[in-house]
């Protein structure tokens, strides 16, 4: 009888593979239990819903856990105008909402939490960069859903909207595959819709929708997976798009300007001063080597051109600007393709020959022109002037002409600060480019909308007591967009004012006016202009250097509405859970294969219909809904476990019909959730080898007696 139990503790215990073909002795050895890595599975599911121009993007990760308490970190980079706005964990059909915190605060929170071995989360943003961390950690023997939601009002570029997403890859335990279910309407204001890989799209009278599945990803540096998402939308009027309402004793407003697509270009003063040092090499200096040539390619013969390099010396290729003809541009193209990384960082002689470019052009006479210098660096100077201020100073005194100054920072280690306030002094933008995967999306905008300037000298003025906050440099390129965020007095009915602007034939002037909504009608309105006024104080902090009362300013609107900033994160512990392995009758389903399979654990694969995804059933929330859900998810309410209230019918119905993210603040952003509930799954070989365990434990103490 001993011998019998021995024997089939072994056979329980030995891997499927094993019993079928035979095992080595070292493969029939029983292998300590636990853990397995097979017992923790990741699937990540990417719901995108966009209303005209604002989207709502919740990254949905199914974590299975099997074994031990396990923490499961992830990392997605969001567009620097988005704004991280909830983190809500789903077990057993319960939802738990973060809370915001002071960073430190939320950081001591959760390492309580880990401490414990309960689950918890935190959502915290690296510094310096749009890149948002969360960590999950998972009590032992549990199955949870956790659900990052963040919000982007989008702007215009080339008259072209575009959403890129990422599915992040946790690097622990098994990664089952992504999905993403976007979807774009009103269909009556999206003419069309494409993405990146291709996929085919459908639509009805409300929206188009795509999804988009990837298989496993093996690796703990597996890449994560990309999804571009670009669509158009009907012009605005000539004065653009403006939407005021007053809600909680403020005014709030939102004014997109967009140039007028069919505007002829302005031609183009152009200087590159492109950073060759040794700092620059490998994967940075492909990166430049690619912006720069992609931009020469781009000129036009009416444009102008002066190209210098600078490492420990600043080298102009020639004296002054000279026309982009078709041999200055394979000259420059050359020049570009054969420069390598070597020796020190002279920033101030790389400006100092730039500006020179301009020496003797008449700033008036070229009125009808726009005149640009293009930083291509690192932005580390290690010899010439090297301070801050005083290398600021020196590119204030030597911008003698009103050049526009565009930064593009490389790398992670890229001083941003100091190529971010080079920007500020020059009336332009500097965008990071990161090392690795999706930085030439960011480069080819960059470029594409360099080369076809519309507008120069973009001011936009209000009458009234007015704040407004205006997001980019006054300069407009074909097709894109100005966007113009603030607060007003909300006595005023009215907003009216003006945009001028100085186009290739002459000034323009554009005036316009927009009733004001009544009390309650501002929607997603004041949490925008806050997200606005904290890009603007950290725009400060980048250029000038941090200060107590920016710092302030930003951790007090993070908290008030609930954003993760570098200063404020989002936090959740969930009580704790004493249900066992073999209870998993509600264990929320996590595996799929590319073609929606259950996998080889025995796991049900998620359906577009159980995350509420494109396609799927009646689950779907409405656009306006959707578009609010961070207000009351960030807020607070409800973390202490519960379902969340439901949504009441007459105001359900209605947000469906009209799909306004602006006009409606839905109290049940999360409804959806509480109403999916979680799939059924199949103990699949972790438990059998569980059984196996306790039959090869059994066994050895009955042999033992």
């Amino acid at each position: 009888m001993r011998r019998a139990l021995l024997v089939l503790g072994l056979l329980l215990a030995a891997p499927p593979l094993a019993l079928a073909q035979g095992c080595t002795p070292e493969q029939c050895m029983p292998a300590p239990m636990p853990p397995f890595r097979s017992v923790w599975t990741v699937f990540t599911t990417v719901e995108a819903q966009v209303h005209e121009d604002y989207a709502v993007v919740r990254i949905i990760e199914d974590i299975g856990n099997r074994g031990p308490d396990p923490e499961f970190p992830f990392s997605v980079r969001v567009p620097s105008d988005a704004f991280v706005s909830g983190l809500t964990i789903l077990r057993d059909g319960q939802e738990f909402v973060a809370k915001v915190a002071p960073r430190a605060e939320a950081r001591q929170q959760y390492d309580a939490t880990k401490q414990a071995q309960q689950t918890g989360g935190l959502v915290e943003q690296q510094r310096g960069t749009s890149v948002v961390s969360y960590l999950i950690n998972v009590a032992e023997f549990t199955s949870v859903r956790a659900v990052l939601t963040y919000e982007q009002l989008i702007t215009q570029d080339q008259g072209v909207l575009r959403l890129p997403l990422e599915a992040p890859v946790s690097g622990f335990g098994q990664d089952r595959g992504a999905r993403f279910d976007v979807s774009v309407g009103p269909r009556a204001d999206v003419p069309s819709a494409w993405s990146e890989p291709s996929q085919a799209w459908e639509h009805n009278a409300s929206a188009w929708r795509t999804s988009y599945s990837v298989g496993p990803r093996a690796g703990t540096e597996a890449p994560p997976t990309q999804f571009n998402v670009s669509w158009a939308l009907d012009p605005t009027g000539d004065a653009g798009d403006l939407r005021a309402a007053v809600q909680d004793g403020t005014g709030w407003f939102v004014h997109r300007f967009r140039a007028p697509a069919d505007m002829a270009h302005m031609p183009l003063d152009l200087i590159l001063v492109l950073d060759t040092s040794g700092s620059m090499q490998g994967q940075k200096m492909q990166q430049l080597q690619d912006a720069a040539t992609q931009v020469i390619g781009l000129l036009k013969p009416e444009d102008k051109l002066h190209l210098v390099f600078f490492s420990s010396d600043a080298q102009s290729s020639w004296p002054g600007l000279k026309n982009a003809t078709a041999d200055l541009k394979r000259d420059a193209a050359t020049r570009v393709h054969d420069a390598f990384a070597t020796g020190a960082t002279n920033i101030e002689g790389g400006l100092r020959d730039g500006f020179h470019g301009l020496d003797g052009v008449s700033a008036s006479a070229e009125e009808s022109r726009l005149p640009v210098l293009v930083l291509l660096t690192d932005g580390k100077p290690t010899v010439g002037i090297q301070e801050r201020p005083a290398l600021r100073q020196l590119a204030r005194d030597a911008n003698a002409h009103g050049v526009h100054v565009f930064g593009l920072a490389f790398g992670s280690d890229a001083d941003w600060s100091l190529i971010a306030g080079f920007a500020q002094d020059g009336n332009g933008t500097a965008i990071r480019v990161p090392e690795g995967a999706g930085a030439e999306v960011d480069i080819r905008r960059f470029v594409a909308a360099l080369t076809t300037p519309a507008l120069r000298n973009v001011q936009v003025r209000y009458d009234g007591p007015v704040t407004a906050f205006q997001r980019d440099a006054p300069v407009l390129f074909t097709g894109s967009e100005l966007l113009v965020l603030g607060k007003f007095d909300p006595a005023m009915r009215q907003l009216t004012g003006n945009v001028t602007a100085q186009a290739p034939d002459g000034p323009r002037r554009y005036a316009f006016t927009a009733p004001v909504l009544g009390d309650g009608d501002a929607g997603v309105l004041p949490r925008l202009v806050a997200n606005e006024e904290i890009h603007h104080a950290q725009d400060a902090i980048a250029a000038d250097g941090r200060s107590a009362s920016l710092v302030k300013r930003i951790t007090d609107l993070a908290l008030q509405f609930g954003f993760v900033t570098e200063y404020t994160s989002l936090v959740v512990r969930l009580p704790e859970n004493v249900r066992m392995v073999d209870d998993c009758s509600n264990c929320i389903a996590v595996a799929q294969d590319a073609t929606g399979s259950s996998a080889s654990s025995g796991t049900v694969a998620p359906t577009a219909a159980s995350t509420g995804g494109a396609g799927g059933s009646g689950n779907q929330p409405a656009q306006g809904q959707l578009a609010s859900r961070g207000a009351t998810s960030s807020g607070g309410s409800g973390g202490s476990g519960g379902l969340p209230s439901a949504v009441p019918t007459a105001l359900h119905q209605e947000a469906k019909s009209n799909g306004d993210p602006f006009a409606y603040d839905a109290g049940a952003q999360q409804e959806q959730l509480a109403q999916k509930g979680s799939a059924a799954q199949t103990p699949g070989f972790e438990v059998l080898a569980l059984l196996g365990a306790v039959g090869l434990a059994v066994a050895l103490r009955a042999r033992r007696k």
